[in-house]
Formats: structure tokens, sequence, C-alpha cells
């Protein structure tokens, strides 16, 4: 029997119970990834939002939406070479911290500013802003590569199915929840109530997990003693090994493709262009609230649907 193998797993039946040492370890991490994971993707959508609503200019929030996908494609495969050879505490509390900094800058950036600095697309200020809101989002990724190697090394194959589970779930969930969280924030007070929020939440998480006691099967580095190179020709070979992951990448690939297309489809409608005029004029904050909140339930039920695929891209 392994060492993470409980007795109801030796009987046949996998469940994971809150008794254990390992499920409790995992649910605190879960939930702590999972609220920086909602803060993470609450920043993206309100900067796009806000953006467009601060310029009525579609091309400044596909920059926007270009930046966040050439960075998670350029950094993919050297974050899952920094969670391989560094400890998992280290990595999530770096990531948190990382990203709380970038955003306690942005905050900054923003307080200090004029209203009119946002007006413009060609502002330096409003893209050192979004610079720095993108950068803590994508450093925020390291946080979610890191949950995969801890289910690995936490639960046997007969529960490691249910953990990967409950991360794909908290996964989808956060991608439901956050477009609408974003559209009423950014109605109702612009960036900053979501920097804001962003700040408290990423400075509870690292404080949590300063606190948080990891076992010892996450002591130590999964790829210790191994030169700490990125291998991206041996990326590309364990892709290739695994049945159908091609394909699954290609579709991922085209989902969000359609996603980008239909968004940016939906910014240059007329009701879209009318709700940017309500809140550049400040005026009517219940309505604009409103339809905030729709807008961003709109692209929430994408998220949902192509939730799935991004769950499992990373595994």
């Amino acid at each position: 029997m392994s060492t993470n193998e409980t007795p109801a797993a030796s009987d046949g039946v996998a469940t994971l119970r809150l008794q254990d040492p390992e499920v409790r370890t995992f649910a605190h991490l879960l939930v702590n990834v999972s609220l920086a994971s909602v803060v993470n993707f609450t920043v993206w959508f309100a900067v796009t939002f806000w953006v467009y609503l601060e310029t009525g200019s579609v091309f400044a929030a596909g920059v926007i939406s270009g930046i966040f996908l050439v960075a998670m494609v350029s950094t993919g495969v050297w974050f899952g070479s920094l969670v391989d050879h560094h400890r998992t505490k280290t990595v999530l509390q770096a990531s948190a911290a990382a990203s709380l900094a970038c955003y306690v800058a942005a905050l900054a950036l923003y307080l200090t500013s004029p209203s009119t600095a946002w007006t413009q697309g060609s502002s330096p200020r409003l893209w050192g802003l979004v610079l720095l809101v993108m950068a803590g989002v994508m450093v925020g990724n390291l946080r979610g590569i890191a949950m995969t190697t801890v289910v690995t090394a936490l639960f046997d194959e007969a529960r490691r199915d249910r953990a990967n589970g409950l991360v794909g779930t908290t996964s989808g969930i956060s991608h439901l929840v956050t477009s609408v969280i974003s559209g009423l924030l950014v109605a109702s007070s612009g960036m900053l109530g979501v920097l804001v929020v962003a700040v408290v939440v990423l400075g509870a998480a690292v404080v949590h997990l300063r606190h948080l006691t990891l076992p010892d099967v996450l002591a130590e580095a999964a790829a210790a003693g191994e030169p700490r190179r990125v291998d991206l020709r041996g990326t590309l070979r364990l892709v290739g090994q695994i049945p159908g992951m091609w394909a699954l990448i290609g579709f991922t690939l085209l989902n969000n493709l359609l996603g980008g297309g239909l968004m940016a489809l939906a910014l240059g409608s007329r009701q879209y262009r009318a709700m940017s005029r309500f809140y550049r004029d400040g005026s009517g904050p219940d309505a604009g609230s409103g339809a905030g909140a729709g807008s961003g339930a709109g692209v929430g039920a994408g998220a949902v649907a192509g939730a799935p695929d991004s769950a499992l891209v990373p595994a």
C-alpha cells in the first residue's frame, strides 16, 4: 500500500475525506489557489472592459487580449520548469507575492494619475497600468500549474481523478463568476474597486500560505537534482506521447480564437457602444452596473463551455 493510500482507497472505494491530513492540506491549497485565480481572472476581464469603456477603442481591447495570449504561450513551458525545480510552497508564495506587488503598483499608479490619462488609447500611463495588471495575472498562472503537482504528489491513482475533478470544477466556476464580478466592479467604481479587491485577497492568500504546513511529500522539488533548464523539446515529445493531446490543444486554440472574435464583435456592437457612452458620461450608475453584470454573464457563459478544455490542458 502506498503512503498516500487510505483504508477506503484500499477497499476499492476512492473517496476524499477531510479527516485525512493530505485531504485537508489539499482543501486549504485548493481554496487559496481558487480565490487567487478568481481575482486574477477578474482583474483581466475588468481591465479589458474598463479600457474599452474609457477609450471606446475595440483595437485597444484587442491588444490587451493579444498581450494576454502571447504572454501565456511564451511563459507556459518556462513556468512548468520553475514548478518542477522549486518547492511547491515556494512557488505558491512567490506567485502570490509577485501578483500582489504588481497590483499594489497598479493601484498606486491609478490613484496618482489624472482621470484624463485613461481616456486616450495612446496614453503611456494607461498602457503602464495594463502591463502591470497583466504581469500580475501572468505570474498568477504559476499557482494553477503548481496545483497539478500537488494532486500528483498527495494522492494515489485511485483518488487522483476525484482531486483533479475538484480542480477542474473550481476552474470552471472561477471562469463563470469572474466575468460577472468584474462587470459589477468596473461599472460601480472603475478599476479602483477591482485593484483594491485584488490587493486584499492576494494579501490574505500570502498570509494564509505562510501559516500553512505542507506534508513532507511536497517539501522537495519534483525535479530536484536535474539540470535547471527549459526543455521545450522534451515537453513537445511528452505531449506527443499522450493520446489525443494535440487534438485537445487544437480544439482549445480554436475555442479561444472564436471566443476572442465574439468578444470583439460584442465590444463593437451598438449596445456596447451605448453602454460605453453611458459610462463615460457618468450617468445612470445603476443601469451601468446592470449592463456590466449582463455583459459579464454573457462572457462567463462562454467561458464555462470552454472551461473543461482549459482545465485538462495543464494536466
